[in-house]
């Protein structure tokens, strides 16, 4: 289990700016009987130069 930890966060950081939305841990098991731990991991990209959806909202103009 710890080394596939670590292949996922290793992963998880290649992939570079994205926001993880959920992991799920499981067990698959092969052909031969034997349980495989398995990850998947929900993401998306993110884009730098879109602000985030809760980050207040500065310089909008105010109601008049």
């Amino acid at each position: 289990m710890p080394a596939l930890l670590r292949r996922v966060a290793t992963t998880i950081e290649e992939l570079g700016q994205v926001e993880v939305y959920d992991l799920i841990m499981h067990n698959e098991v092969t052909d031969d009987g034997t349980d495989w731990p398995s990850i998947t991991v929900y993401f998306d990209y993110t884009n730098v130069d879109e602000p985030e959806e809760d980050a207040p909202e500065e310089n909008k103009p105010g109601v008049t």
